[in-house]
């Protein structure tokens, strides 16, 4: 446990030294005047439409509609939305980076009103803008999938082992993940036919921790279904459930320990469900 604290906590100590570095470097180089004002302006735009375009609104719809579909028509219609989604996305985006590039003069002239009395700044910003703004273009297509994969290599990261429960069968479960290019996450895939067991029964979940080499003391199960948090119950591990599942039954009306709305909140959970075990 100590050791998970110091791995997360150094990477953190480690951001905040890299970022004063940074800024230290962004002083030295650019100072305090006109230019640095340009820059700062064309920093912050894509940033601003990215919150609504990656890490925003938009992803955290985007994942509990393609678990829906996933839910409903399988891994073929989950992957046409996507491949939709991808396509309407990306097209956004160039229409709007297009029309950013034709009307960014107009654009600076009402978010920095300030740089109207120096032309020199303000053709500065215009030019820098136009240089930072298809940034925005590759950090929303990206962000479409980071936040489950950002949330697993955190774990990893911190020393934690990941491992799939799950009553589908065992070879279509890896060749999904297979197709996905999720397997090697994963120190055991385990299904209803593997042990002959499948959820709420506790023998599939206890199996399944000692293929992977886990240690039922420090598990958490995370799922979205009554057989997720049943499991959970019967072996005697905390539990996690996930709004954005497909179960008929909303996942609150199960009573998990944690919830959450978003991958992104995972670590910050496990992380409390861990330290209140340990205080225990």
């Amino acid at each position: 446990m100590l050791g998970r604290i110091f791995t997360v906590g150094g990477y953190t100590l480690l951001s905040r030294v890299t970022g004063l570095a940074r800024d230290i470097m962004l002083a030295a180089f650019l100072g305090a005047g006109p230019i640095a004002d340009a820059f700062y302006v064309a920093w912050r735009l894509p940033n601003n439409f990215r919150a609504i375009f990656a890490e925003g609104a938009f992803n955290t719809a985007f994942i509990p509609a393609y678990a829906h579909v996933h839910g409903k028509g399988g891994e073929t219609s989950a992957r046409l939305f996507a491949d939709r989604i991808f396509t309407l996305l990306f097209l956004s985006q160039v229409v709007l980076l297009v029309v950013a590039w034709l009307f960014m003069p107009q654009v600076i002239r009402i978010l920095a009103p300030g740089f109207a009395d120096d032309s020199e700044q303000r053709r500065l910003a215009i030019e820098l803008t136009r240089i930072t703004f298809p940034y925005l273009l590759l950090v929303s297509l990206v962000t479409l999938y980071g936040g489950i994969l950002n949330a697993l290599d955190r774990f990893a990261a911190a020393g934690y082992i990941f491992a799939v429960c799950t009553n589908k069968l065992e070879w279509l479960s890896k060749k999904l993940l297979d197709e996905l290019g999720l397997s090697r996450r994963f120190a055991a895939i385990c299904g209803a036919d593997t042990f002959g067991v499948s959820k709420p029964d506790p023998a599939i979940l206890r199996q399944t921790l000692a293929r992977a080499n886990g240690d039922l003391k420090s598990a958490v199960m995370v799922g979205d279904a009554g057989t997720d948090v049943g499991v959970a119950r019967r072996a005697g591990i905390p539990v996690i459930g996930v709004e954005f599942g497909y179960t008929e039954v909303p996942i609150a009306e199960l009573k998990p320990d944690r919830l959450i709305g978003h991958m992104r909140e995972l670590p910050g959970a496990v992380d409390s469900l861990l330290l209140e075990a340990s205080s225990a």
